[in-house]
């Protein structure tokens, strides 16, 4: 399914951010990170059960979505938090983006990569309509809460592309990090702001884990 690019956002600036450096914005980058925070926001419990059987007894796996749960985590981490937090890590000043200028657009309805695990999904022409030769994106797919027995922890996923100056991808990488969320209560009506940010923190967190992926480290070194 195609999407429709939608107009650039100055969603950093709006919120207050600078996601380039001063001294960067006096000269025009030759390299460019486009962000797009995500909208899909999920929670799920997964549990077991035991049954009885002729040849023996069978473990039954469950998902059990939490509606509430996944609204509460979307309030916690909307677009302009997730904006906010990559914007706070600086990417533009690590080894793997050294003196990109990064820029922010507005979160799509649905991510055109919502379905990740579609072999070849990545692929294909850039989504946004910058024309800049050194060009890449980064995608937030969906934030989703996942929940046992024994653990709670926020899953993110990603997808990274990566083009020369004309033509498809020449790079791509689709993976997820996943962190827990110690002060969010999954059994609470409300969230105060010690809950909001552990959220946040896990996103983040999810970030660096999947920017520190062997894959993604390969890229630096080919670069």
């Amino acid at each position: 399914m195609r999407w429709v690019c939608k107009a650039l956002v100055a969603l950093a600036l709006s919120a207050g951010l600078s996601a380039v450096p001063a001294a960067a914005q006096t000269a025009q980058a030759l390299c460019e990170l486009h962000v797009w925070p995500t909208r899909q926001f999920y929670a799920v419990y997964h549990g077991a059960s035991s049954g009885g059987w002729l040849n023996g007894p069978v473990l039954n796996l469950t998902l059990t979505p939490m509606d509430e749960v996944a609204k509460r985590i979307g309030l916690a981490v909307d677009p302009d938090s997730q904006a906010r937090k990559i914007a706070d890590m600086k990417l533009e000043e690590s080894p793997a983006f050294q003196a990109y200028r990064v820029v922010f657009h507005e979160a799509p309805e649905v991510s055109p990569y919502a379905n990740w695990i579609q072999k070849g999904i990545a692929k294909g022409p850039r989504y946004g309509d910058s024309a800049a030769p050194c060009y890449a994106e980064l995608h937030v797919v969906f934030v989703t809460l996942l929940r046992t027995a024994i653990s709670k922890k926020i899953q993110t996923a990603f997808v990274f592309r990566e083009f020369g100056p004309t033509g498809d991808t020449i790079f791509d990488f689709i993976d997820a990090g996943s962190t827990g969320a110690p002060a969010f209560d999954t059994g609470a009506q409300t969230d105060d702001a010690a809950a909001r940010a552990s959220v946040q923190d896990a996103f983040a967190e999810n970030l660096r884990i999947f920017l520190g992926k062997k894959k993604m480290r390969a890229r630096v070194g080919r670069k």
